[in-house]
């Protein structure tokens, strides 16, 4: 019997509860192998001994194991972040908004849906942006937001070609989300991404060693977190190994630092309406500290973290663990600079009339530490 577990990451996650009822027969039962995929979202690769044990003690004969990652019809989208619905939750308090969409910028060169890692069946995708040149130029990687748990990325498309015409490489990157994947996919996807696109730097006109991320929500904490985490074995991709993962600037729009404060990982008093955050680190606070702390970029700031920008919206909960970043970067010297809109939402960056401020902010910092 040959054993098919579709792990969204076999290294880093919690031990399902094994039962014949998750185990689907796969191929004929005339054969003198039956397989079964177990559609357990993860498993961890020292419990693999448990699970032989279960199998051997209900019946269960000669076993063979093989880790796949899961099959692109067996990965559920939550489709509860849009630009819709956050411009339908904010439109009653905020009624001046307007949705920004993707303007004109006919001068600008356009690579779509090039595909930057696959992992078997699923493969990853990015849309390159940048002026009609051939002088090489420092690049944003853009990070979009939704929570860990949905949002694509076109929600950043409007940013990518206002940073790009500005004289600068955008990239928007695809990365998977915890109804598919939990942490740290989406940690390894990214610096995969870094990889790829520094082995093709040449193609698309690249600086390799100016390279910003850019992450608003969820998407400016995994930006932080990568970029804070350059060459950490904790994420190591084995994608590119010759290539390093190092990055030059931050830009942190509304992202959380430290997923330990209670704002963020406080929210797990109902065992049946799990938070995104254990949605995507696949434990409560409570459940496992360790993992909470892990993934917090406050716990990373050394005298290697690059200058950053914090664009924050006037919503508290998403400033926490900055100001101890700033207390961290002040000791090591590093250059970072705070921008806080008035009485603005999260998701401000969806909307006029904070797009353009957004766009200033983000424009000059990076003229700032690249140009």
């Amino acid at each position: 019997m040959i054993i098919l577990f579709a792990c969204s990451n076999p290294a880093r996650v919690q031990r399902p509860a094994m039962d014949t009822n998750s185990m689907i027969p796969f191929g004929s039962s005339s054969k003198p192998y039956t397989r079964y995929w177990w559609f357990a979202s993860t498993i961890k690769k020292e419990d693999i001994r448990y699970n032989l044990n279960w199998l051997k003690s209900n019946g269960f004969g000669g076993v063979e194991i093989a880790w796949v990652y899961p099959l692109n019809r067996f990965n559920p989208k939550d489709t509860s972040y849009t630009i819709y619905t956050t411009y339908n939750k904010l439109i009653n308090e905020y009624p001046f908004i307007k949705i920004v969409t993707p303007g004109n910028a006919t001068k600008l060169v356009r690579y779509v849906n090039s595909i930057y890692v696959s992992y078997l069946t699923r493969s990853l995708h990015l849309d390159i942006y940048h002026p009609d040149t051939t002088r090489i130029l420092p690049a944003v990687i853009l990070i979009h937001c939704g929570g860990w748990v949905s949002g694509d990325r076109s929600l950043l498309k409007p940013l990518a070609e206002k940073i790009a015409e500005t004289g600068f490489a955008t990239i928007l990157v695809e990365y998977r989300l915890a109804p598919e994947a939990v942490y740290p996919a989406a940690i390894i996807d990214i610096k995969n991404a870094i990889k790829w696109i520094k082995k093709n730097s040449g193609k698309y006109f690249v600086d390799e060693k100016r390279i910003a991320l850019l992450g608003t929500s969820a998407g400016g904490q995994i930006a932080t977190l990568v970029a804070m985490t350059s060459g950490n074995k904790i994420y190591k991709t084995n994608f590119l190994d010759e290539i390093n993962d190092d990055v030059q600037a931050i830009i942190n729009i509304d992202g959380v630092l430290d997923m330990t404060d209670p704002s963020e990982s406080g929210k797990d008093s109902d065992p049946n309406q799990p938070s995104v955050g254990k949605r995507w680190l696949g434990y409560s606070y409570i459940e496992n500290s360790e993992i909470w702390n892990e993934a917090s970029p406050l716990n990373h700031v050394d005298d290697k973290t690059p200058p950053i920008e914090f664009i924050n919206s006037s919503i508290k909960r998403f400033h926490a663990g900055r100001d101890e970043v700033i207390e961290k970067l002040k000791k090591y010297g590093i250059y970072y600079e705070i921008h806080t809109l008035p009485d603005s939402p999260h998701s401000f960056w969806l909307f006029d009339p904070w797009f353009d401020p957004t766009c200033s902010f983000v424009i000059s910092f990076l003229q700032k530490v690249f140009l």
